[in-house]
């Protein structure tokens, strides 16, 4: 360090100035020329480099799951969402043949129609039950 700040006017400048920095570069020749000491350097500058690697890979972990659960939410969201067009289509599907049946059909043709679109019992039953609540409430 001493044959530093005889290359540098400035650090020389900066070292007759502040007694810290001139406390540093007397001891420094005197802690690295000691074994153990540089060998705990080299453990404590090895240990950060660890350090900063594991924090990295955890960093680089989380980032992943994060990007693993957004895009199985938007699965999810996406699937639900075309399971409640499915659901709200086959509603409306059922009503309107109910309705036509009403006017132009008997109830068990009616039946027969959704039977062989596949349309669930409960699905009928909801309709029939939607439509008798909308008669009622327009009586």
């Amino acid at each position: 360090m001493t044959e530093v700040l005889k290359i540098d006017s400035v650090l020389q400048q900066f070292y007759d100035m502040d007694p810290g920095f001139a406390q540093y570069v007397e001891r420094h020749g005197i802690v690295s020329s000691i074994p153990e000491t540089l060998m705990a350097y080299k453990r404590w500058k090895m240990d950060a480099i660890s350090d900063m690697l594991d924090e990295e890979y955890r960093r680089a972990e989380f980032e992943k799951q994060l990007a693993e659960s957004k895009a199985k939410g938007k699965a999810e969201g996406i699937a639900e969402g075309k399971a409640e067009v499915k659901a709200k289509y086959i509603m409306d599907t059922t009503l309107k043949i109910l309705k036509l049946s009403a006017h132009n059909q008997s109830p068990i043709e009616a039946y027969k129609i959704l039977k062989i679109l596949d349309i669930p019992d409960d699905v009928i039953e909801a309709a029939k039950e939607q439509l008798s609540n909308e008669k009622d409430n327009t009586s």
